[in-house]
């Protein structure tokens, strides 16, 4: 979840907010109804009441939701907004809604449940005729010339200062992905566009996009960075490309195994996956370098970024036999209590009789009920 700070500066952001202001003070007319999922502290839903809205439903998984209550009524417009604190993917509704708009991604659309919960809102709650904001985001690429952004995946692990032979973290970190704010003279190459995400028509959460390019120089790639163009509306758009002011997005930068020496006609192939497996992305990348001394090929994924132990992997195999350990047994405990339909203080006080050496107190244990409780009721 993002903090009050985070949230600052993306309405401190005037590229980003005048896009959406544009696209929303647009498509609102008295009679409109707006939907504004993941609302954080309410600014899109005040912004729709300012352009005249008759409805808001602003939704907000997070606790941020009580800002955004305290916000609205603090303008005048609780009477207008309604508040649903849940995942848009639970929310049901007896409408439509006129105005579907959304800003949940992170540096790139293809971020947890974004795309999932758009496409499942648009299906569900948006009118025929509604309008969605954003309309469209554009995926670029652009490979990056940069050992400055490369460093940390060299020098711990292939490097090390202290005299210890790290590689084997190696083979992690060149799988995972980076932000990234590079300088636009590290651009390397011609910028591809590598997608065009249509809010209004897309219907499969993955990516599977590649290019191709022909250098026309001698350097260095290291890896390349993601960023993409934002179409809130006809004329109300904005970018995060390398060059451009810094904004709340950042890029990304996807390494390379290792640097790669470039000359005059060598030619490189990328092939991209995002992958949506649960509540994130896997992200997969090829790439094939080919010239008249050359041939290289790296295959990479975010699946082999991170370690896992014997023991972790053997509890997760099919054959496992999983037995409580003690934190499973309370919280099973806690579970079958609430179930039962008992008050929290009372599930409480049995917690702390039952395991007084971890919760030698009452208000100990509440604050371990408490959590369970936030975890799973309703």
């Amino acid at each position: 979840m993002y903090s009050v700070y985070s949230y600052g500066r993306m309405i401190a952001d005037r590229v980003r907010m005048t896009a959406y202001e544009t696209a929303l003070r647009r498509s609102i007319t008295p009679e409109t109804v707006v939907m504004d999922i993941g609302t954080g502290p309410g600014v899109f839903a005040l912004l729709a009441c300012k352009y005249g809205a008759r409805r808001v439903y602003a939704i907000e998984p997070g606790d941020v939701i009580q800002l955004a209550k305290e916000i609205s009524a603090q303008n005048g417009w609780t009477d207008r907004i309604i508040f649903i604190q849940d995942s848009s993917l639970n929310v049901r509704l007896d409408r439509k809604v006129d105005v579907l708009i959304s800003d949940i991604r992170g540096s790139l659309p293809f971020f947890e449940r974004s795309i999932v919960s758009i496409i499942d809102a648009r299906d569900r709650f948006l009118a025929a005729d509604g309008v969605l904001i954003p309309e469209q985001d554009h995926l670029w690429c652009g490979w990056l010339n940069s050992y400055e952004t490369y460093r940390l995946f060299d020098v711990p692990w292939k490097h090390d200062q202290n005299g210890f032979d790290m590689t084997p973290g190696d083979r992690l970190v060149v799988n995972t992905f980076v932000y990234c704010n590079p300088p636009e003279q590290a651009m390397f190459l011609e910028r591809k566009l590598l997608a065009t995400i249509n809010y209004y028509e897309m219907k499969d959460p993955n990516l599977s996009a590649g290019s191709h390019w022909v250098s026309d120089r001698e350097g260095t790639i290291h890896g390349f960075v993601l960023w993409f163009d934002c179409k809130a509306a006809e004329g109300a758009e904005f970018s995060n490309a390398p060059g451009n002011p810094e904004s709340v997005y950042g890029r990304c930068f996807f390494p390379l195994s290792n640097p790669v020496e470039i000359v005059k006609g060598d030619r490189i192939s990328l092939e991209l996956e995002a992958k949506f497996i649960e509540d994130d992305y896997v992200w997969n990348w090829n790439t094939t370098i080919e010239g008249s001394n050359k041939q290289i090929g790296y295959q990479q994924s975010s699946f082999y970024g991170d370690s896992y132990s014997v023991k972790t992997l053997h509890k997760m195999s099919s054959s496992f036999v999983a037995t409580l350990g003690e934190e499973g047994k309370i919280d099973l405990l806690i579970l079958e209590m609430m179930n039962r339909g008992m008050p929290l203080g009372e599930i409480a006080h049995s917690v702390s009789a039952k395991n007084p050496e971890k919760y030698p107190t009452w208000r100990a244990a509440l604050s371990k009920v408490g959590k369970v409780s936030q975890k799973y009721s309703i």
